[in-house]
């Protein structure tokens, strides 16, 4: 790096340049990011970040209508 400048991870946090990084938020920002690009393959099975996205959203959504959330067991 030139003289004066600073590494990023250096930097105080701020709301400004630093978010944490949760399960939820990582599949929202890779789905935006990274639409098409491979996630997941299982045997013949390959999802792409935003099919990996949506289907998880459905999931949660299903769960949510059966009153299934946090806590529950």
């Amino acid at each position: 790096m030139g003289s004066g400048s600073v590494d990023i991870d250096e930097l105080p946090r701020n709301e400004a340049n630093y978010t944490a990084l949760t399960p939820l938020w990582f599949l929202e920002r890779a789905a935006v990011v990274h639409p098409d690009r491979l996630a997941l393959i299982h045997g013949s099975r390959r999802y792409t970040w935003l099919q990996t996205y949506r289907r998880c959203r459905r999931l949660a959504s299903a769960l949510a209508r059966r009153s299934i959330g946090a806590g529950s067991t």
